[in-house]
């Protein structure tokens, strides 16, 4: 029986780490990078729905912050997609909302 458990939550996990969808919070140095950065992910032909802009709640003063959803069209590890808006110059912060 713990056996068992163990190897459902290990697939949750597994599961919860690769969904298409990610639902994410940014900081983005100003607000004319916001266009720019969903360019970058829609030229990926992944669709962004439930936008929020956030000016007061980024930690520095220029940034906008935004919370939105991304619809990946198919199962990727969430991580690396992470990895890739992190990398982009104008994104200060990002994280994963789960």
């Amino acid at each position: 029986m713990q056996e068992s458990i163990l190897v459902l939550t290990s697939l949750s996990h597994i599961l919860d780490e690769t969904n298409r969808r990610i639902d994410l919070y940014l900081e983005v140095d100003s607000g004319e990078n916001i266009p720019i950065l969903f360019s970058y992910i829609e030229n990926k032909k992944y669709h962004i729905s439930n936008l929020q802009k956030m000016k007061s709640q980024s930690v520095l003063k220029d940034d906008i912050a935004v919370v939105f959803t991304v619809d990946m069209r198919k199962r990727k590890q969430h991580e690396i997609f992470l990895e890739e808006i992190s990398a982009l110059p104008y994104v200060h912060y990002v994280e994963e909302i789960k």
